[in-house]
């Protein structure tokens, strides 16, 4: 049998996305797969409406798979994730929901996922954000090139832009430690080798082999969300496994829709956790300090002169990135 590759998708106040991401999952010719979906504490309908889905699913315009998948929803309050524990396959291809009763991040949140797919006896757990929507062979080409190359840690697709899916999203990335700074490599040229070596994966779609987690542990739950995804492919490459994209699989990706509901939010992670990054990962987190003060700090805030709402967030994020402030 194929390796048991479980599926979580974190869901905050997000159901339609939430629904477009499973109905495609529905489509792939992967067979051996579990779905987790993580709501973190949802203030509108989402619990109801993902419920109303798994109960009609067959009403929904996609094909019924050979019953792949049992839309009979399982759902787990947060406390009780480590009272389910499979026994050989008696959850495969089931629909979990885990309900949070808060909003704790992206990497809190998908840690709960993981954890409750290492109880599952996953071979695999695969991030997923909701606001994607995948291609049919997507899963069975990252777990093939998984399988394959056994020095890889961390795997992921190539992301294409959800309304211009010829366009290359992310492929793989090279981090700048003194500068604080990220190259995209977006080449489609790069699309003709089988994988591209990266710092990082993106968090949209990023599959951990089940002994990484073991070996190394969670997500960094102070990240709270960006950045946690690159922090957690460094700790992977130190530990001396391979991070890369494997580009014959792809999928689409509508990007940051959740965080996009709070104004200055986005800023305000993406500023404080580079700071939480660069101390762990930098040897010369000084030079980092220096560059950013005499250029990157000036660079950042004449950007967000046409968006004001987001300069207070910005300096919040760097003072509480200096001093290392967990929590907003």
């Amino acid at each position: 049998m194929d390796p048991k590759v479980s599926i979580v998708i974190l869901n905050w106040n997000g159901w339609e996305d939430t629904l477009e991401c499973l109905e495609s999952l529905f489509k792939i010719d992967y067979e051996n797969y579990t779905i987790i979906i993580v709501d973190n504490g949802s203030t509108d309908d989402s619990i109801d409406k993902i419920r109303e889905y798994c109960y009609n699913i067959s009403s929904f315009d996609h094909e019924p798979l050979n019953n792949k998948v049992n839309a009979n929803l399982i759902e787990v309050e947060e406390n009780d994730i480590n009272l389910l524990q499979a026994s050989d396959d008696q959850f495969v291809n089931r629909i979990f929901l885990i309900k949070n009763k808060d909003n704790h991040g992206f990497a809190e949140g998908s840690n709960i996922g993981i954890k409750f797919a290492l109880n599952l006896n996953s071979d695999y757990v695969l991030l997923l954000n909701n606001d994607t929507v995948v291609e049919r062979n997507f899963l069975s080409e990252l777990v093939k090139v998984a399988e394959k190359n056994k020095d890889i840690g961390v795997i992921g697709p190539v992301n294409y832009f959800y309304d211009k899916p010829n366009e290359i999203q992310f492929l793989s990335a090279t981090i700048d430690l003194k500068r604080g700074t990220i190259k995209f490599h977006l080449d489609r040229g790069l699309l003709s080798e089988e994988l591209v070596e990266t710092d990082y994966v993106q968090g949209s779609c990023l599959m951990i082999k089940s002994n990484i987690i073991h070996n190394i542990g969670l997500l960094d739950p102070d990240y709270f969300c960006y950045w946690e995804e690159t922090d957690y492919c460094m700790r992977v490459k130190r530990a001396g496994f391979r991070v890369v994209c494997c580009t014959s699989s792809s999928i689409l990706h509508k990007g940051s829709k959740s965080t996009l509901k709070m104004p200055g939010f986005m800023v305000y992670y993406l500023t404080r956790n580079k700071f939480l990054f660069l101390r762990s990962h930098s040897q010369r987190f000084y030079e980092f300090l220096v560059y950013f003060f005499l250029f990157g700090f000036w660079w950042d805030l004449m950007g967000l002169i046409k968006n004001k709402s987001s300069i207070i967030p910005f300096i919040k994020g760097v003072w509480h990135g200096l001093f290392h402030f967990k929590n907003k």
